[in-house]
């Protein structure tokens, strides 16, 4: 089963084998429902934020917008737990080619699940620079939770190991191409 959070993301032609499965949040749920089932962790999230200087320069900017995409997260978690209610997540292998929304939502599971996720990381998925607002929301508290990330460069591998010094649950595999020689 392949799961997207966008209907854009079914843009390839896929095995007969293959199912994908757009996740949309579960209607009707109110703001304030969430904050209050969540509340502990949303503070944990946001303190760990404020600690980095560039990200606590971009919530003030604009709370409003990351609060939500926080809240959204939650429901896209919930989404999928109710979607996984008939399945043992602990005994499945979770994999996301990006370490983008999938990434946050996902990583808001359980403990005893997030351990047991692979996740491709990309230039943008942890390189401020590639981004206007030079910080990645949630990173401080989930790398926290040591997902297991495995990422396609030296540079990489190399920018995320100065920034979590102590994080070692990681590869490096690059891809892409051999290189072609001209003869």
């Amino acid at each position: 089963m392949i799961y997207v959070l966008s209907k854009a993301e079914i843009c390839r032609k896929l095995p007969a084998n293959a199912e994908v499965k757009y996740l949309e949040v579960i209607p009707g749920r109110k703001v304030r429902n969430v904050v209050s089932s969540y509340f502990s962790t949303i503070i944990k999230i946001i303190l760990s934020d404020l600690k980095d200087s560039a990200t606590r320069k971009t919530i003030s900017k604009n709370f409003k917008f990351y609060f939500n995409v926080l809240i959204g997260n939650i429901l896209l978690k919930e989404s999928f737990e109710k979607e996984m209610a008939n399945s043992n997540l602990k005994e499945m292998k979770l994999y996301s080619y990006w370490c983008g929304p999938w990434f946050d939502v996902l990583m808001l599971l359980d403990k005893g699940i997030t351990d047991k996720i692979t996740f491709r990381a990309h230039g943008y998925d942890f390189d401020v620079n590639q981004r206007a607002s030079r910080c990645i929301p949630y990173r401080n508290y989930i790398m926290k939770k040591k997902p297991f990330i495995s990422f396609n460069s030296q540079f990489g591998y190399n920018t995320y190991s100065s920034k979590y010094p102590s994080y070692a649950n990681k590869m490096m595999y690059h891809l892409g191409v051999v290189e072609q020689r001209k003869s």
